[in-house]
Parts: C-alpha cells; sequence; structure tokens
C-alpha cells in the first residue's frame, strides 16, 4: 500500500469541509445516534424511496458519482431482503441490507460479482419512511471510498 495514499485522501476531504462544517455534521451525527430511535416493528413492510447521490472521494474509481432512485421495504425484523437501486439511465440492481433504529447498511449488486456497500443513518425513517439520509460507501473496486447523500422521493 502506498504510505501518502491515506494522507492525501485525508487531505482531499479536509479540503472539502470547513471546520465549522465538520463540526456541524459530528454533531448532527451524533444526535442522530442518541436520539430515540424507531423499532423496526414500527416500520415493518413500509414501502420506502429515496434519490440518491453516491461520489467516489478515493480509490481506483475516484471521481465517479452514481445517481439514481433507491426502493425498498423493510420487514418487521428489520431485514431489507427486496429493494432495488436504479441509476439514471440503467437498470435496477437488487439491495439487501438492514434497517435497525435510524442505521442503515445495505449492499447494492452490480454486475461482474462486484457490489457497493452503503452504511449510514436516517433521519426519520421511523413509520413514515421519510426524512434525508446520508453516510460512506465502498466499491465497486478494493480501496474506492466515497459519500452519498439521500432525499425522499
Amino acid at each position: 500500500m502506498d504510505p501518502n495514499r491515506f494522507d492525501d485522501w485525508s487531505r482531499s476531504l479536509a479540503r472539502r469541509f470547513s471546520r465549522r462544517q465538520m463540526v456541524g455534521s459530528a454533531a448532527a451525527l451524533g444526535g442522530a445516534t442518541l436520539a430515540p430511535s424507531a423499532t423496526a416493528a414500527q416500520f415493518g413492510g413500509q414501502n420506502c424511496q429515496f434519490q440518491v447521490r453516491a461520489s467516489i472521494a478515493a480509490g481506483p474509481s475516484a471521481g465517479a458519482n452514481l445517481e439514481g432512485t433507491l426502493e425498498f421495504t423493510v420487514d418487521a425484523d428489520g431485514a431489507i431482503t427486496a429493494g432495488s437501486m436504479t441509476p439514471v439511465g440503467s437498470t435496477a440492481m437488487e439491495v439487501r441490507g438492514s434497517a435497525r433504529g435510524r442505521a442503515l447498511d445495505l449492499v447494492v449488486s452490480l454486475p461482474d460479482n462486484k457490489e457497493l456497500s452503503f452504511s449510514g443513518a436516517v433521519a426519520l425513517l421511523g413509520d413514515s419512511c421519510t426524512g434525508p439520509a446520508a453516510g460512506v460507501f465502498a466499491g465497486p473496486e478494493p480501496g474506492d471510498l466515497g459519500a452519498w447523500r439521500a432525499e425522499t422521493a
């Protein structure tokens, strides 16, 4: 591994956000973590639809962007066994994962046995399946890392 790769990546992230923006983001994520969470039973069977934007900040695919529609249903136990992500101008890809409280973890199956792994938080998933969501993701190539944001469709 290139010893300067992490340093270059962290510097590129630091240039994108001011210290004030970083503190605000950390406070928002901390607040979402400490706030009372919805139980899976509250949104079990709920169909959720989001417009997603993701961009790869580091790795072999750095600079690539993804935009599309994310749809899924959360089972009573929090499992997401049937879902899809449809990039703009492309076909739907399978999505599976879990939703626990405000935490959302998803795996998107891509062609050629590749995957995107999304992890993040949803502001108000609850029984209304609304609110913004954001987090980080990895893939499709080893070493690809990026950020994503979604808004209720």
